[in-house]
């Protein structure tokens, strides 16, 4: 017996949202089995698919999603991103990234459809990267230097969901440029997915990074007792108006700065960023 009245309206919601999902599989075609198993990472509430089979719905816990399955798909219906269902006649919206062919050289590159998640394409090889909650990844400075809570591309995705064959989108705000291929592997169901263009006359550029509000200014000291871990901002324990930066390298070791907060400011622990005010065991 449930006996939190929290929990008892979420479970009761996931129900819901159950039926919704059935529902929405009508007309039966049939004969479409699943194709590759490829997972995405939750990093906004509410509802999601997974993978191609699988209907998630994303619980925010403090930034860290947890992802609950609300259906699993049957062979004849794929996760439809733009129905949040399993849908007959539907089609998958996503698949593993592809690194571009024609890349004129070596980079970091944004997932179309995750904020945390990106990829390091080196002639033709794929290496995945994740930026460590509550950070996100910037596409113009190729760092996770933006916080999950202030960053459109975990507020409202990177790009939409591809809608049909021959589609062209644009991540805003950056050069990043995107064509929705549909395919039908053999045996399986549409897939749509967008597949970045590079135009090998115009390589990609990026603008000055975005920094954390609070305007840090930057020491190139890092402390030798500290040893990142993961990618984002984390706090100085002897000194609340400095903070770690912490980058990940494409060789999978990481740059270290030692950063520090304008005057009149602190970094905050929980917020991962330099907020107004003063250290909160600050003495007045």
């Amino acid at each position: 017996m449930i006996g939190n009245t929290e929990t008892m309206e979420h479970f009761i919601f996931i129900l819901m949202i159950t039926g919704m999902s059935a529902s929405l599989s009508t007309n039966i075609t049939g004969g479409i089995k699943p194709v590759g198993h490829t997972v995405r990472e939750c990093d906004k509430e509410g509802l999601m698919c997974q993978d191609c089979s699988t209907l998630v719905y994303c619980q925010n816990k403090d930034f860290d999603f947890v992802p609950i399955t609300v259906s699993q798909c049957s062979v004849d219906m794929p996760c439809d991103e733009t129905k949040k269902a399993c849908t007959v006649g539907g089609a998958c919206r996503y698949k593993e990234f592809v690194c571009p062919y024609n890349l004129p050289k070596p980079q970091m590159l944004p997932d179309p459809y995750s904020c945390r998640q990106y990829w390091w394409c080196n002639d033709g090889i794929l290496t995945p990267r994740e930026c460590g909650i509550p950070s996100s990844y910037n596409p113009i400075s190729t760092e996770c230097d933006l916080l999950m809570q202030d960053s459109q591309y975990c507020l409202q995705g990177p790009i939409p969901p591809c809608q049909y064959n021959g589609q062209n989108l644009n991540m805003k705000g950056t050069p990043f440029n995107y064509e929705c291929v549909e395919t039908l592997p053999l045996g399986g169901y549409p897939i749509i997915y967008p597949y970045l263009r590079m135009d090998p006359n115009k390589p990609t550029e990026t603008t000055k990074p975005i920094n954390p509000t609070g305007s840090p200014t930057t020491t190139k000291i890092p402390d030798p007792s500290y040893v990142c871990k993961y990618d984002g901002f984390f706090p100085y324990p002897p000194d609340c108006t400095k903070f770690y930066k912490c980058v990940r390298n494409p060789d999978g070791t990481f740059t270290q700065t030692w950063l520090q907060c304008r005057n009149g400011s602190y970094f905050d622990k929980k917020e991962r960023k330099c907020v107004s005010g003063k250290c909160p065991n600050a003495r007045h």
